[in-house]
């Protein structure tokens, strides 16, 4: 029972926000599969979709391969890249290298990943280069088969502070190689109104 309130909570929580204020609502629904192809070696695909405008406009769709290489408990790194269709009718390629740090007791784990993102816009011919820096705090329940998290994510450009990013959600085991992610972020961007967003995604883990 406990597991479906939280569920259910995180589903209604940003729609009722939005309906408060000015602010946009937005659902971001995405497939992750990811596969150890080596002890120490993983290969992945992500696909999501994000919606604006009160989910009835693109925000932006994109297809995102990865590689992660974890040399010690405490650290990863990986290299992923997208081919983004943006609502504005561009479309970006990025290059996304990272390395992220945990450290973890028990059923809890902390981490910090650094991930400078370059996106390339075809119709502008134009590179943007942004630092991303996230925490992240979680907690597995292995009672109810759950791990939720909180974390928080930070962008900085070439003029400073441009957006933030802040996640409540969980992660909830389906069968022994199936997820759900579900969660609720708070999005700040520079310039623009605030936005709730209602994450929804569906993984496999091989």
């Amino acid at each position: 029972m406990k597991k479906w309130t939280y569920i259910l909570a995180l589903l209604f929580f940003p729609a009722l926000l939005s309906a408060q204020g000015k602010d946009d609502f937005g659902i971001w629904s995405s497939l992750t599969s990811s596969f150890r192809v080596a002890d120490k070696w993983k290969v992945g695909v992500m696909a999501e979709h994000r919606s604006l405008d009160n989910a009835r406009g693109l925000d932006c769709a994109y297809v995102m391969p990865s590689v992660e290489y974890r040399p010690f408990k405490f650290m990863k790194a990986g290299y992923a890249s997208e081919i983004v269709m943006c609502g504005d009718k561009t479309t970006q390629l990025t290059f996304r290298p990272y390395v992220t740090f945990i450290l973890g007791h028990g059923p809890l784990q902390f981490s910090v990943r650094e991930l400078p993102i370059g996106e390339y816009t075809f119709e502008t011919k134009k590179m943007k280069w942004t630092s991303r820096t996230m925490f992240k705090v979680s907690y597995a329940i292995e009672s109810i088969k759950m791990e939720p998290y909180c974390s928080y994510e930070i962008f900085i450009g070439g003029k400073g502070w441009e957006k933030s990013r802040h996640y409540i959600g969980s992660e909830i085991a389906i069968w022994k190689f199936l997820y759900a992610d579900v969660y609720y972020m708070y999005y700040l961007m520079s310039g623009k109104p605030s936005r709730h967003i209602l994450g929804l995604g569906l993984g496999v883990r091989l």
